[in-house]
């Protein structure tokens, strides 16, 4: 890490669990400037809220659409059994045709 990088350094360190305060610390024995800290910080945070914002406002208009197309809870019910199905052929599927590549290149 260095001066160059402690807008990208912080901006990760908001959304990794446990990691803000070893940075802040890691950037105190650094000794970047409180100033640039500061400036640096109050942008990423900007980002950074902005971010959870948008992501949240999607995921609730996500939501809404879901709620509106499956007014009935049979149908929301059958298409995740259908996907969990459809999923477990796909990955099934893909192993056998993993192995067989496998078996292949170790000719």
């Amino acid at each position: 890490m260095s001066h160059k990088n402690i807008f990208v350094t912080l901006f990760y360190s908001k959304f990794v669990y446990g990691v803000r305060t070893l940075t802040t610390i890691f950037l105190g024995y650094k000794k970047i400037k409180w100033k640039n800290f500061i400036i640096a910080e109050i942008i990423v945070m900007f980002f950074a809220v902005s971010l959870v914002v948008i992501v949240g406002v999607l995921i609730g208009n996500g939501y809404k659409i879901a709620l509106g197309i499956f007014k009935s809870f049979k149908i929301a019910l059958t298409l995740v059994f259908v996907s969990l199905f459809i999923f477990y052929l796909v990955q099934k599927n893909l192993v056998k045709y993993i192995s067989k590549k496998q078996e292949i290149l170790k000719k």
